[in-house]
């Protein structure tokens, strides 16, 4: 239930975030106040959060603060999984904000509501309420609602490619017919790229593991394919006629190579260096690794003045740019030897960095430092990194795939570190990686 930034006012208490929904709206010190007191009060799961979300749930008021804090807080009883908002969630069905709408059924899901007069109403929704169509099918079958077939078969027609992906992954769920995952893999490689990454969750809802080679071939974010990933690593031993290694898969994500993608030829032509530097900053995933793979291609002679000029003009700030700029340092070669040792400041310095909209850089920055200057990682170096128990296991991942490549005299101190340890509190995917290294 918890995420990396549920707490994102860490200097606010229960008791003040309490108070701050006690006070009159004209005493606000800003409009979003409400919302953010309800958003904070996640990190609260208890009856008397509770009962104060219900009330804010309830309030009818017309008014900015209050609308945008009556969706918040129908999202987060939903995240607690509160069986007595149901009735307030019904309500919120037939109201005219479509925000509350979608975040009422969702928090249905979430509940895992088995009311048949809620499920009827969402069934009748699908027809009324055009613009939450998508949520609605995966919230139906979600809750099993056999019932909503019908109407959801009709969705395989909408015009929305969302909604047409994420009804054939309903309906592979609610009717067991394994043909409608197929029907999806067009739309991985898509010139949209919501389209892209909602197919990979309808994907991942109807388990549709036999198109996981596809999927990691999607040019989206890695975070998309972790997600498809964990979705179907279960699925294995349920479905004789897909085998994947698992760590095989792993280490392909967290790698993150452009080389390993299906790039549209849409982005084919002459660009220059800048162009391509700029081309990482696109909120196209697509365009970011076809430039990546074109700057990858260069010798960091070449690319190393404007990577420099566009890092400290703003990629060192930009979450997106940030991590293509990390993943460009391991993947070019030919750096010259006095940029060497700014380029290792630049990823040690993002190895470090713990800020949550910086996270997925982490482990792709070590990655980057052991490309550029391998002979400086050291199994003491690998262990002040994995020691922490604050640290991500993308990070510790990273950590094994690289002292997986390491001589054997190095790898001895790190073997024993390993199994004289415990290795439960691990992530299910470090403990796989680590009993490969191990054996």
């Amino acid at each position: 239930m918890s995420g990396a930034f549920d707490n994102i006012h860490p200097t606010l208490s229960f008791e003040g975030a309490l108070n701050i929904l006690a006070e009159k709206e004209n005493n606000l010190k800003c409009s979003s106040d409400y919302y953010m007191a309800v958003s904070h009060l996640l990190n609260f799961p208890c009856q008397r959060t509770e009962d104060v979300l219900l009330g804010v749930a309830s309030n009818e008021s017309d008014s900015q603060a209050v609308r945008l804090a009556r969706r918040k807080s129908v999202e987060v009883l939903g995240r607690f999984g509160c069986k007595r908002a149901l009735p307030i969630l019904a309500k919120c069905l037939d109201h005219s904000d479509r925000y509350l709408v979608e975040n009422a059924v969702w928090s249905l899901l979430q509940i895992g509501c088995q009311d048949p007069t809620i499920h009827q109403r969402l069934i009748g929704l699908l027809d009324e309420d055009q613009g939450n169509q998508r949520i609605i099918i995966q919230c139906l079958a979600g809750l099993a609602v056999r019932d909503a077939t019908d109407m959801i078969q009709k969705c395989l027609k909408s015009p929305v490619v969302s909604v047409q992906t994420a009804a054939g992954s309903a309906l592979c769920r609610l009717l067991g017919d394994r043909s409608y995952v197929s029907d999806l893999k067009p739309v991985l490689f898509s010139a949209s790229q919501m389209d892209r990454q909602m197919v990979i969750e309808d994907l991942a809802d109807c388990k549709g593991i036999e198109l996981i080679d596809s999927v990691l071939k999607s040019p989206v974010s890695p975070v998309f394919r972790m997600r498809f990933v964990k979705a179907v690593s279960s699925e294995q031993s349920a479905n004789s006629s897909t085998r994947f290694s698992l760590i095989d898969k792993l280490d392909q994500i967290l790698v993150d190579s452009p080389k390993s993608l299906l790039l549209s030829s849409c982005f084919d032509g002459y660009a220059s260096v800048k162009d391509y530097f700029d081309g990482l900053f696109s909120n196209d995933f697509a365009r970011c690794y076809h430039c990546l793979d074109r700057l990858s291609d260069m010798e960091g002679r070449i690319i190393w003045p404007i990577f420099l000029q566009k890092w400290y003009e703003s990629a060192f700030n930009d979450y997106g740019a940030h991590y293509f700029f990390l993943r460009l340092v391991g993947l070019a070669s030919g750096w010259p030897a006095e940029c060497v040792s700014r380029l290792e400041d630049i990823l040690l310095e993002a190895v470090d960095n713990r800020r949550p909209q910086f996270s997925k850089s982490r482990h792709i920055a070590l990655l980057s430092y052991f490309n550029l200057s391998p002979e400086k990682i050291t199994a003491d170096f690998l262990l002040r990194i994995i020691e922490p128990s604050d640290r991500s296991w993308q990070l510790q991942y990273a950590v094994l795939m690289i002292a997986e490549q390491l001589q054997v005299e190095r790898v001895v101190l790190l073997h024993e570190y390993f199994g004289d340890r415990k290795t439960t509190s691990l992530h299910p995917f470090v403990q796989a990686k680590l009993i490969r290294f191990l054996s």
